[in-house]
């Protein structure tokens, strides 16, 4: 996989691959910032994908809303 080095950090590079997604992988050899790289060994993203993260908890909010204004609703208050 195609990969950009963006940062070195010590030991590290922190890379950008093709589809958008930084992966920290051990420095390997002496590149310079903006080198294209070839990487094989990457696990997962280092970063969660931020639109599901976004939906689950927007569908948990609208569940707990509807459900607390039906509890207020039919509850007797007399």
């Amino acid at each position: 996989m195609k990969s950009i080095v963006l940062e070195k950090n010590g030991g590290n590079l922190i890379v950008i691959d093709d589809k958008g997604f930084f992966h920290i992988v051990k420095k390997q050899s002496n590149y310079n910032i903006g080198d294209e790289i070839q990487i094989n060994n990457i696990n997962k993203p280092a970063i969660i994908n931020l639109k599901k993260l976004t939906a689950i908890a927007a569908m948990l909010i609208i569940m707990l809303g509807s459900s607390y204004g039906a509890i207020t609703y039919y509850s007797p208050y007399a």
